[in-house]
């Protein structure tokens, strides 16, 4: 955490120090409470990015209730979703916008929803590809070179995913019931991949962990 007044850095969190016996691997998103307590949310305890693609053949989340008659519980916000959603932003009306990063219709099906009720095929085409990841991971200590690297590289990080998503991007606006109330899309390809969504000065901004650029579209 940074702060800008005086221009120093504290950290608050470290990789290298476990939580209920688990180092976090892939720290993701952050928000701060209306009393000043930093909540981050942490993808995977067992891969780190570059190995991020198996985390979407581990099992989901969903809800956890932090406080009240629930707390310490969870359960699902959100169901059958049009893809894959990554973060919830606030929409300033007690609601939340859900990025789409990965999206799915009648002609575009995604894998890994499909095997959802299937932990045993997940757990094994995990290991089919750890397998795969690992051979050409020996080839490159042999024989260092940019195509093993690119293999390793393709195998395990979730810009995998981006070279057979479709060209449609979706934004979700749901209320604190999970009801969708309104969507915005994008169908010619020119955002894709996008997993954050900001509100500032009349405009929408978007981010991707894969796109070099932040696309901004004015709010109408």
């Amino acid at each position: 955490m940074k702060n800008k007044a005086l221009g120093a850095s504290t950290l608050l969190v470290s990789k290298n120090v476990a939580i209920n016996g688990k180092e976090p691997r892939l720290p993701n998103s952050v928000d701060v409470a209306k009393d000043g307590t930093v909540y981050w949310t942490d993808s995977s305890t067992d891969v780190l990015l570059q190995d991020g693609l198996y985390a979407l053949l581990g099992d989901g989340s969903g809800r956890y209730y932090l406080k009240g008659p629930k707390k310490g519980q969870k359960d699902i916000f959100l169901d059958g979703l049009p893809g894959l959603p990554d973060n919830l932003k606030s929409n300033g009306r007690g609601g939340f916008y859900v990025p789409l990063i990965v999206g799915r219709d009648m002609n575009h099906t995604i894998l890994t929803q499909q095997l959802a009720p299937y932990p045993t095929v997940r757990k094994f085409l995990a290991r089919v590809f750890a397998l795969l990841e690992l051979s050409f991971q020996q080839v490159e200590a042999l024989v260092p070179n940019y195509y093993t690297q690119r293999a390793i590289h393709w195998l395990g990080h979730f810009e995998s995913i981006s070279s057979i998503n479709m060209n449609r991007f979706t934004v979700l606006d749901v209320d604190i019931e999970g009801r969708i109330t309104d969507s915005l899309h994008c169908l010619d390809g020119s955002l894709k991949d996008i997993s954050e969504i900001e509100m500032y000065n009349g405009h929408f901004y978007f981010g991707s962990p894969y796109n070099d650029f932040i696309g901004r579209v004015k709010i109408n």
